[in-house]
C-alpha cells in the first residue's frame, strides 16, 4: 500500500502542485487548506507523513497543527514548510519533532 501523506497548504496552486507530483510517484494523498481541515483528517485517518504550512488562514498556525500532531499521532513524520523562514520558527518546529523545514517556494523537480 503506498504512503499516506496530508498536504496542509493554503495555497491552492502549492497544494495542487504537489498533489499531482505525489500521486504520480505513487504516494495517497489528502489535502487540507487549513488547521480545522487538517486536524479533522489527521484524527479521522493518520497519515504517514505531513507536508505541513506554518502560516494557514483562520485561527489554526502550522505549529499547533504539529503540537497536536506530535501528541496525538507521534509516529507522523512532519516536514514543515513556509515562505517566511527565521530562525526562531525553524528551531521552534524542529523542537516539536518536524523531521524537515522546508522554504518555499521550492523545486518541486527536486524533491
Amino acid at each position: 500500500m503506498a504512503e499516506r501523506i496530508l498536504i496542509v497548504e493554503d495555497d491552492p496552486a502549492t497544494r495542487e502542485g504537489l498533489t499531482m507530483l505525489l500521486v504520480t510517484l505513487g504516494y495517497s494523498v489528502a489535502t487540507a487548506p487549513d488547521g480545522l481541515t487538517a486536524l479533522a483528517a489527521l484524527k479521522a485517518e493518520p497519515p504517514d507523513v505531513m507536508l505541513l504550512d506554518l502560516i494557514l488562514p483562520g485561527d489554526i498556525s502550522g505549529i499547533q497543527i504539529l503540537q497536536t500532531a506530535r501528541q496525538a499521532e507521534p509516529q507522523v513524520d512532519a516536514i514543515v514548510m513556509t515562505g517566511y523562514p527565521s530562525a526562531e520558527t525553524t528551531v521552534e518546529a524542529l523542537r516539536l519533532g518536524a523531521f524537515d523545514y522546508l522554504t518555499k517556494p521550492f523545486d518541486l523537480g527536486h524533491m
